[in-house]
């Protein structure tokens, strides 16, 4: 083979070999990038359908449970011995007086139990009366809803619907029991939806821009909405859109293609696409999906996304200069071989000595006994020695005792080894302490035997300062690369600009030309903050005061007027003394951010708003039971100030007697038996009273599934309360005058049979006189007997 040819197959090895490693590193770098893309919008839409879920069934409770306490209350009147006595009264006897009461009772019940109306119908669906005045002309549902309820002797409920004045109802209609073949009737008690129904499915929990609940059901071959819609004006039971509408929200709820409790995605009434969760209405024909528009789902994810795929740029970056740097060490250790075979060459040429003492490298042979038996002019200068004091001895006759003794242990470890090795180290020489890079090989002879070793030092002080100052430099470019997405600034010591880069000028709206060498503070920053404030903060960081304004806001005064919001991560510019010579920052616009962040801020303050005049209690607690929310409405209840409330324990607002009885309430929600509990109990006031709360509580889990606490409302029913006492209080009056009349009746019953005794006996006696009874009671025998009208008795 030739001798200029030997070096061709490791250059083509080097130039071919890293580059498969390399694009492997790339592609597992490339698909980690992707699959943390891909985990960050499945991440995403597992934490938006799992809240999606909580709140519509949420919801789906609080309708059902509206409605069940809605049917409770119109089913108690028809239900009760003492209406049923009354409405007895005035059917069967036709006793107007009770016919009055009956009315003024229904009045007094409609007052107290928030429905807006309540109404009393015939069997024909004909409105007989109206607590509140209302027109007496049923529209054709409704007369077909009373029919229906009296001749099926069942509660029917009827809505929502909108009336001829286009008002929204619901009515629960109750029948009363047909008396002795009379025709039966029906209350009708109408409840407006517009109150809780609408509030409850109008509210959402956390802010949105298209977080709806959709409450509809099937009228046809259409989907009806129930409710008024966040995007659709006056749209409750008036929208309908056909169930061949494929893709539409309602119609796969309603066409079954979706079951109560999953996930249904489509497109809203709007057309917009969306994401839901539906869940069945206990009772009734209605659905009701809790919906997110899909591109505010997906917004957050692709922010994260957007951070991923720099994160991944950025290793990629990291990984082509480790490869850049594994070619240049590559390259150092191919030089190194070159320059041991061409020595063995040479060698061989028996040229080794004249090109060895022209060489400006230090070249030496030792023997394997580590004296020296070659060297060069080079070794003569560096040593400060005559090649004739050298020869023959070894490294402790030119070096110090320390460096004599490390480098003849690496003489022996490259002999016993048989491989070249390269070593960099700081030697003392006779005109100072130098760098040098040593490649020490075996030597041979013709049979491959080592006999010896074979050195090549070369003096690389200067490479070295010259590679350090590289490096300042390297470390100088990489600051101005980390920050070269956001606008770039450096400073000298008096504050005028030495570099910025394409972003800070259009930014600015400024060339390169136009700001170099002009003093920042006075041309960039609106005046005077620029010089009072800014500047002065610019002093401490040349004083070395960095600590306290590494980072800084401040705001920049564009070419056109406008001033725009700068977050800066000053740094300090250091000479080679290490002394500052100036700063660099960069900064990124945060103008939007602090809008967002103050609409944000207007956005809570306008729920907190919303929260604070809700006439219910809102309230939160940990897992110890301690408050840890309450609105306003707390205080107008109970008369507590919230501030003196939360921290402590909701128990401690229980009435005494009623502890132990809301703590058995309570278990099966703690034992996650009940999804929910709804229970009446009284609660402390202020003023050394109570009041009656109906309380509804749910658990509140943490992400790992841990009960966190409770929420809920507490309602004052105080009022409600008292009227249903008084009722009770009324009926039983009522029953005690019952109980006195019947003992009156008796004892007239008994004084009656006690005469006709009397009068028997005097009658036995007569016909044992032989005279004519003077009692005619023949009829007690015959019954055909009875005495004529007038006859004495």
């Amino acid at each position: 083979m030739p001798a200029d040819a030997a070096p061709s197959k490791p250059s083509a090895f080097f130039h071919s070999g890293p580059l498969l490693p390399f694009v492997l590193l790339a592609a597992v770098i490339l698909v980690l990038t992707a699959a943390g893309i891909g985990y960050s919008f499945i991440e995403e839409r597992d934490k938006e359908v799992a809240r999606l879920q909580t709140i519509a069934g949420l919801k789906s409770q609080q309708i059902a449970a509206w409605l069940a306490e809605r049917k409770g209350e119109a089913g108690y009147i028809p239900g009760s011995r003492l209406w049923q006595e009354t409405y007895r009264r005035w059917r069967e006897g036709g006793d107007t007086a009770s016919r009055d009461q009956l009315r003024a009772r229904l009045d007094e019940f409609c007052e107290q139990d928030d429905f807006q109306d309540v109404m009393m119908a015939g069997e024909d669906g004909e409105l007989l009366w109206s607590a509140r005045g209302a027109q007496l002309s049923p529209s054709p549902p409704l007369r077909e809803a009373v029919r229906q309820a009296v001749t099926g002797r069942a509660a029917v409920l009827l809505g929502p619907y909108r009336d001829a004045a286009g008002q929204m109802q619901i009515d629960f209609i109750a029948p009363f029991p047909a008396l002795n073949g009379r025709t039966g009737m029906a209350v009708v008690f109408r409840a407006g939806p517009a109150g809780y129904l609408f509030h409850a499915l109008q509210t959402w929990p956390v802010p949105s821009e298209s977080g709806e609940a959709l409450l509809f059901r099937r009228d046809g071959n259409q989907a009806l909405f129930l409710n008024e819609l966040r995007h659709s004006k006056d749209s409750a039971v008036k929208l309908r859109i056909p169930l061949e509408r494929n893709n539409l929200l309602a119609a796969r709820v309603l066409r079954g293609e979706i079951s109560p409790g999953g996930l249904v995605e489509g497109e809203d009434y709007r057309g917009a696409a969306a994401m839901g969760v539906v869940q069945a209405i206990p009772g009734t024909g209605w659905f009701l999906v809790a919906k997110l528009d899909r591109a505010e789902l997906y917004d957050e994810a692709m922010r994260h996304a957007i951070w991923i795929g720099l994160a991944g740029l950025l290793v990629l970056f990291v990984a082509a200069a480790g490869f850049f740097l594994l070619r240049q060490r590559q390259q150092l250790a191919l030089a190194a071989g070159v320059q041991q075979s061409q020595t063995e060459r040479l060698r061989a040429l028996s040229l080794l000595s004249a090109i060895a003492d022209s060489s400006e490298d230090a070249i030496f042979a030792l023997d394997l006994e580590g004296r020296f038996i070659l060297l060069n002019r080079t070794v003569e200068r560096g040593t400060g020695k005559l090649a004739q004091e050298i020869l023959g001895r070894n490294e402790a006759a030119i070096f110090p005792p320390e460096t004599a003794h490390r480098q003849m242990a690496d003489n022996r470890r490259v002999i016993d080894s048989g491989t070249t090795v390269d070593f960099e180290e700081v030697v003392p020489l006779s005109f100072g302490e130098r760098v040098v890079l040593t490649s020490k090989s075996p030597l041979r002879d013709e049979s491959g035997k080592v006999i010896g070793l074979l050195g090549i030092s070369r003096d690389i002080t200067e490479r070295k300062r010259m590679e350090e100052a590289l490096r300042r430099e390297r470390d100088r470019s990489q600051r101005y690369l980390d920050t070269v997405q956001t606008l770039i600034v450096a400073l000298d010591a008096e504050g005028r600009i030495t570099m910025i880069n394409s972003a800070g000028c259009q930014l600015l709206g400024y060339t390169q030309a136009e700001l170099l060498g002009r003093q920042w503070f006075e041309h960039c920053l609106p005046q005077p903050e620029g010089m009072e404030k800014v500047y002065s903060v610019f002093r401490r960081i040349m004083d070395s005061d960095l600590e306290h304004a590494e980072f800084f806001e401040n705001p920049v005064l564009c070419r056109d007027g406008r001033q725009r919001l700068i977050a800066w991560h000053n740094a300090c510019l250091t000479n080679e003394a290490g002394e500052i010579i100036g700063t660099l920052s960069s900064g990124e616009d945060i103008t939007e951010r602090k809008q967002a962040e103050a609409a944000l801020r207007e956005s809570e303050a306008r729920y907190r708003s919303v929260v604070d005049s809700v006439k219910e209690v809102i309230f939160q607690t940990d897992a110890q039971g301690m408050w840890t929310f309450l609105n306003p409405a707390w205080t107008e209840i109970t008369g507590f100030t919230i501030d003196e409330s939360l921290g402590k324990l909701f128990l401690d607002y229980v009435h005494p007697d009623d502890r132990q009885r809301n703590a058995e309430l309570f278990e099966p929600l703690i034992q996650r038996k009940k999804d929910y509990c709804r229970h009446e109990i009284r609660y402390l006031h202020r003023d050394g009273g109570f009041r009656w709360i109906e309380v509804y509580a749910q658990l509140t889990l943490d992400e790992k599934g841990r009960i966190a606490g409770t929420s809920g409302t507490l309602s004052d029913i105080t009022a409600r309360k008292t009227a249903k006492e008084a009722l009770y209080q009324q009926a039983e009056e009522l029953r005690q005058h019952n109980a006195e009349l019947e003992r009156f009746n008796r004892a007239t019953v008994g004084r009656e049979l006690d005469m006709i005794a009397l009068k028997q006996q005097v009658n036995a006696l007569s016909r044992q006189l032989g005279e004519e009874p003077p009692y005619p009671l023949a009829f007690l025998e015959d019954p055909s007997a009875q005495p004529k009208e007038g006859e004495a008795q």
